[in-house]
């Protein structure tokens, strides 16, 4: 049992130094994004990354529909004052005006989509250096 528990704070220590190498630290300022639940104990220190880039995957027209809901209910929320985001896919699987149901505004949206994987690569590297999104 003694084992166990050395083995566990060994583990933890780890993971923070790893966290530190990555440049993500705990944030003294945290977002708290409602209605996460358990999902967040799937980040890094049990809190979802704000500030970040973040890269979502479907390979069906469901798990497409899954992840475009997550994706409007998070930026929504972190959305709540203003601001601007990039939506930048391969094909557009998202109706824009249904983005109102999770609280994020349709003409707050720029929506970008290319043929080209690399192309998305190229959008979203430069949508990195405008300030205002």
């Amino acid at each position: 049992m003694k084992n166990a528990v050395a083995r566990k704070e060994v583990v933890q220590r780890l993971q923070q130094e790893l966290l530190a190498m990555q440049g993500l630290r705990k944030s003294t300022e945290i977002r708290v994004i409602p209605g996460l639940g358990l999902i967040e104990k799937a980040f890094p220190q049990n809190q979802f990354p704000t500030g970040a880039v973040h890269e979502f995957l479907s390979y069906c027209s469901e798990e497409g529909a899954a992840t475009n809901g997550f994706i409007a209910a998070v930026t929504g929320n972190l959305m709540r004052q203003s601001g601007s985001v990039l939506w930048v896919g391969s094909r557009r699987t998202v109706f824009p005006g249904g983005l109102m149901f999770f609280g994020l505004p349709p003409e707050s949206v720029i929506f970008i989509d290319t043929a080209k994987p690399r192309d998305v690569l190229w959008i979203v590297e430069e949508g990195l250096k405008c300030a205002s999104l």
